[in-house]
């Protein structure tokens, strides 16, 4: 039987349909504190969205891919990346198809923690923009969903994935909840990441961080309580510290593109002479995954209205194994890190055979041994 507790996402969505306690672990990651009956149909870890599902791209079930950012050089320069996630909740709001955005932002008692927020107006989706690589539970409290409102959801892949499989049991939340967003993601750090970048910051009294933004990549920036700011490069923070210390369920999520959500967006590195990401700063790009119909009709609406800026990407199946290089390995290498895991009698997920085999085609034999080799050493390690 699937551990639920161990590879839990900590979405929360079980504290709000049945008030379940969460409590944190050692690594500060949510768990529910008793059973939840949904888990088989809800949890990510599942694998129930992959269970019906014909892959012949690895990069998704796409309607259509774009390199893109928003039009607004403010929200553009403050977002993550190209900010098109914002302009678009920003949209939702304004062109009243929705009247609330559901996401998380910085929690104002704790700058390495966060709040979920029901966003009414632009204004407030923009002062909670930007990437918080930090705990979250964006579905703890979708039991605040009012009758007759129309909400937009904004949350990591898992969080989707949890949301739209619930939504194939609760069918009317469709109507109350239109559209779901999402943005690329490679895991969630523990609190023993953040307390590390805080010490590799040099920042003891924190008052206020900023994980990017304010440029692309932008740069870690923690300014303390005496007005004294503190920055590291995104290269140094993410790649050394917070990437390296994360949730156990994202060692073998399949779904970090977003697949399951309306819009997905990532970030479209420039790439260097030797194909590699280009971390120094530029402007905001995205990647934009449009996931369906309602997703795709929506860009087109913006672009139209000049909000934002779309080119099709007639050649990411080549670009995207450079650019996003973690995603590509990651969703290649699951079939052979879960069997490993079946060998060593570890719980794995339970997901879709026939879209595992097709990750992983293009996989030599050397390169498979290796990947088992390699993951069966970190699960004896403890490292998994």
């Amino acid at each position: 039987m699937m551990n639920y507790k161990k590879y839990c996402t900590g979405c929360g969505l079980c504290k709000a349909l049945n008030g379940i306690e969460l409590k944190k672990d050692s690594k500060g990651f949510w768990h529910p504190t008793e059973s939840f009956e949904l888990s088989n149909r809800i949890c990510p870890i599942s694998g129930v969205h992959t269970s019906n599902l014909d892959y012949t791209d690895i990069w998704g079930r796409n309607k259509a891919v774009y390199l893109g950012w928003s039009n607004d050089t403010v929200l553009r320069n403050k977002a993550s990346s190209g900010g098109i996630i914002s302009e678009v909740a920003c949209y939702l709001l304004l062109s009243k198809k929705v009247d609330e955005i559901i996401h998380v932002g910085v929690d104002l008692t704790c700058p390495t923690k966060t709040t979920v927020y029901f966003s009414k107006t632009p204004d407030d989706v923009v002062s909670h923009c930007g990437s918080r690589y930090c705990i979250s539970s964006p579905l703890s409290e979708l039991n605040r969903l009012e009758k007759g409102k129309k909400y937009a959801f904004i949350g990591k892949p898992c969080d989707v994935v949890a949301l739209r499989n619930y939504m194939v049991l609760k069918p009317e939340l469709n109507d109350n909840i239109p559209y779901l967003l999402s943005f690329f993601c490679m895991g969630l750090p523990s609190d023993d990441a953040q307390i590390k970048l805080l010490y590799q910051l040099k920042c003891e009294d924190c008052a206020s961080l900023d994980y990017r933004g304010n440029g692309w990549p932008g740069y870690a920036t923690a300014i303390d309580k005496k007005g004294f700011k503190h920055e590291i490069t995104y290269n140094e923070s993410w790649g050394k510290i917070l990437g390296r210390d994360l949730m156990p369920a994202c060692r073998f999520c399949i779904d970090g593109i977003g697949e399951m959500a309306d819009i997905a967006c990532g970030d479209a590195w420039f790439l260097t002479k030797d194909n590699k990401p280009d971390f120094s700063e530029h402007k905001g790009r995205n990647v934009i995954f449009s996931g369906t119909d309602k997703g795709e009709k929506l860009l087109q609406e913006m672009f139209l209205q000049k909000l934002i800026s779309l080119r099709t990407y007639n050649n990411y199946k080549e670009e995207l194994p450079l650019i996003q290089t973690s995603q590509w390995n990651r969703r290649r290498e699951m079939s052979v890190r879960i069997l490993a895991m079946k060998l060593l009698l570890q719980d794995y997920p339970s997901y879709n055979k026939k879209v595992l085999k097709q990750f992983s085609k293009g996989l030599s034999r050397k390169q498979n041994i290796k990947i088992l080799f390699g993951t069966v050493k970190r699960i004896v390690n403890g490292k998994i």
